[in-house]
């Protein structure tokens, strides 16, 4: 669930504020705040799980920050 936060974040930013000046750091503010909670969650698990926690963690990661920048163009 912890994955799914910062691209649902981005979401809710882009609907209540589409045109704002302040979407982009806002975007990338949250972007590290999931690599952060990669971070973290990744010191915890165990050895056999460290790679699926990256893979999912930054393909989270990766789909916030293009949902981001997505929305920051359009």
């Amino acid at each position: 669930m912890h994955y799914i936060l910062p691209s649902f974040a981005i979401i809710l930013m882009a609907s209540l504020f589409p045109n704002s000046s302040f979407a982009l750091p806002v975007y990338i503010g949250i972007t590290l705040y999931g690599i952060l909670m990669t971070v973290g969650v990744y010191r915890k698990a165990t050895p056999h799980v460290k790679r699926q926690t990256l893979i999912a963690a930054s393909g989270a990661v990766i789909t916030a920050l293009g949902v981001g920048v997505f929305f920051y163009l359009r």
